[in-house]
């Protein structure tokens, strides 16, 4: 139960109240192992907020939305590769103007932007500065891999819609040192998103949330589960040692569906999940 407000209503122009209000345009990251259904995850963005509402997919994997296709979807989709342009910067540059060109078309239409994803899009940043780039310092193509994605993100954040961002996971590790009285000291380095370069920090930081999806056997014909006999949870908490968690945790329950809809529902409204 949130405490009783305290305070008197701002009198000076420019200064405002923060309250419990749900925030708008959250920037929620997903990681997970590779094919375990991420991409999957935007089938739960069709009509949401709204009836009329589904997600805009900005695939630097153009082959990622296909996971929704096969579902029984047919996702809108800026496939950055498809575009003209001999570097994926100049080609993401074109899937930025054509969004901030057309931004009361965008929240018409859409009402959440999945990138997918952003492992992906490091990847691709970089290798089109180890290979055009002037400067033949290797450590500079990381600082201009950074640049563009810090860029990329926040033209993306600024158009104020929620965004998911999706990455591969990193899984934890053990790091093992040796004392100079013999003994070993043990530290478990926490996973997180598996992304290229100074990326990595910028896009957990940015986030107000990161979710862990597991995908769990469970059996066939078991409640929730897929043909496959499989069922996807969201851990929005700290989980098998991965850097997860963030500023709604009193908004939502440690291991939530796998249902992006009702996650954002409850970010945007503030409003605990499932009451």
């Amino acid at each position: 139960m949130l405490p009783q407000l305290i305070g008197n209503m701002p009198s000076i122009p420019g200064i405002s109240m923060v309250t419990a209000q749900g925030n708008k345009a959250p920037i929620i990251l997903v990681v997970s192992p590779e094919k375990a259904g991420k991409s999957s995850l935007g089938t739960t963005l069709f009509a949401w907020p709204d009836s009329q509402k589904q997600p805009l997919f900005l695939a630097w994997d153009k082959t990622g939305p296909d996971a929704c296709v096969k579902l029984g979807y047919s996702p809108h989709a800026i496939k950055i590769p498809d575009l003209p342009g001999d570097r994926h910067w100049t080609k993401a540059q074109a899937a930025l103007q054509t969004l901030e060109g057309n931004v009361l078309l965008i929240k018409q239409q859409y009402g959440s932007i999945i990138i997918d994803c952003c492992s992906t899009m490091a990847d691709r940043l970089h290798e089109d500065a180890r290979r055009f780039s002037k400067n033949t310092n290797p450590k500079s193509h990381f600082g201009d891999c950074l640049m563009q994605c810090k860029e990329f993100m926040n033209r993306v954040t600024d158009l104020g819609l929620p965004t998911i961002w999706l990455s591969w996971l990193r899984e934890a590790e053990v790091e093992e040192t040796l004392l100079p009285n013999g003994n070993k000291k043990v530290r478990i380095i926490p996973g997180g998103p598996h992304v290229i370069g100074g990326f990595r920090q910028l896009v957990g930081g940015k986030a107000h949330h990161i979710f862990v999806l597991e995908k769990q056997r469970v059996g066939f014909g078991v409640a929730g589960a897929d043909e496959q006999g499989y069922k996807r949870v969201l851990h929005a908490a700290p989980w098998a040692n991965i850097a997860s968690g963030g500023r709604y945790g009193h908004l939502l329950p440690d291991e939530c569906p796998a249902n992006l809809g009702l996650i954002l529902q409850a970010i945007t409204t503030g409003k605990y999940l499932g009451t």
